[in-house]
């Protein structure tokens, strides 16, 4: 009952933030409408992700109705749910071919990628290039999927999609014209923000390794960004026990630490912060999977 009252005590906060940010939005500097509307809108992204693994309550369609409003007009929650849950049932991580959430690219694709292409997707697998435009590629390929499958007929995905615009339009018309925010300025300070913080955690937290138990890293952040993550930074812990209440994750890392760091083959980060040393330099990873890249 405690965690219950904790998690909807979450989801009111960000809510309630949400809408003094929206509402105020004319008169808070910009610059802090940048850092609180992102936060705020990133931590609503990372309150859907516990609901796919089933919280705050356990009924699933109540879960939906809490976290469903697309504040950043990214996709569907459904649509994520789904890919997500697939993303946890494939037997090998980051594989192109079954997991949805794989960051590589397949080296037939790559070769018939353009240069251009090439060097958009080069600049992507770098923190900078994650971070600015990271947003745009994962939304151009996420529509791309996605209207390939109405496009063949796939009415259950075009009904999805009905139902998210219509929502993206119910928010946009309260933003513009209840609290007067101009969409501009909540497309440059809540959505876009909260997409590449989102892309801030998820920019390495998988790898390739011949071991299954290193493809996942651990990154114990600070308490801001656990809380922005809801602990999903410690993401070995979390796909190794999906179902584990977020507020025990970090316990459960504690407790084993140096067992998970082995077994994650010190896949590990003391912070975000250590990851902008390298903000504009190499790669962490390349495009292509190792497994094909020979």
């Amino acid at each position: 009952m405690k965690r219950l009252f904790a998690d909807l005590s979450i989801a009111c906060g960000i809510y309630l933030s949400w809408f003094i940010l929206v509402y105020y939005g004319n008169d808070i500097p910009l610059i802090l409408l940048f850092l609180a509307g992102g936060y705020v809108t990133c931590l609503h992204g990372s309150l859907q992700h516990i609901a796919v693994h089933g919280y705050p309550t356990q009924s699933r369609w109540l879960n939906t109705l809490i976290v469903y409003p697309p504040l950043a007009f990214y996709f569907p929650y459904v649509v994520y749910r789904t890919s997500h849950l697939e993303h946890h049932r494939v037997d090998t991580l980051t594989d192109v071919e079954t997991d949805p959430e794989s960051v590589y690219v397949s080296k037939s694709h790559w070769d018939q990628l353009s240069s251009i292409s090439k060097a958009v997707y080069r600049v992507n697998f770098t923190l900078a290039g994650r971070l600015l435009i990271g947003p745009f590629i994962s939304l151009y390929l996420l529509w791309k999927d996605q209207a390939r499958r109405i496009i063949s007929g796939d009415l259950q995905c075009a009904l999805t999609w009905v139902i998210h615009i219509s929502a993206c339009v119910a928010i946009a018309l309260f933003v513009s014209m209840v609290a007067q925010l101009p969409i501009w300025k909540y497309l440059l300070c809540f959505a876009y923000p909260g997409i590449s913080m989102t892309l801030l955690r998820s920019y390495t937290e998988h790898r390739w390794s011949d071991r299954e138990g290193e493809r996942s890293i651990i990154v114990e952040g600070s308490p801001i960004s656990r809380l922005l993550y809801l602990n999903n930074n410690y993401h070995w812990v979390h796909h190794e026990d999906p179902g584990l209440p977020w507020q025990d994750v970090s316990k459960e890392f504690n407790k084993r630490r140096t067992e998970i760091l082995q077994t994650n083959g010190d896949f590990y980060y003391k912070g975000y912060f250590q990851m902008f040393a390298r903000f504009f330099k190499d790669r962490l990873i390349d495009p292509i999977h190792p497994m094909q890249a020979n």
